[in-house]
């Protein structure tokens, strides 16, 4: 795509392609939250009240 000879309009379905894909995982994240821990993963408190909880790191 960054290229010199490529014509423009490859450039815009390039671009409109990625940014599509974009959006779909987006809105699917927002849906679904298994696909959300999937590509983003779950969080995990490792400190709480300032202690550090060994508990919960070494169950996963």
């Amino acid at each position: 795509m960054f290229t010199e000879d490529l014509p423009i309009i490859q450039a815009v379905l390039i671009m409109g392609t990625v940014i599509s894909l974009y959006r779909l995982c987006t809105w699917a994240m927002m849906k679904f939250q298994p696909f959300e821990d999937l590509l983003e993963g779950r969080s995990m408190y490792i400190v709480e009240d300032g202690m550090l909880v060994l508990d919960k790191i070494k169950k996963r």
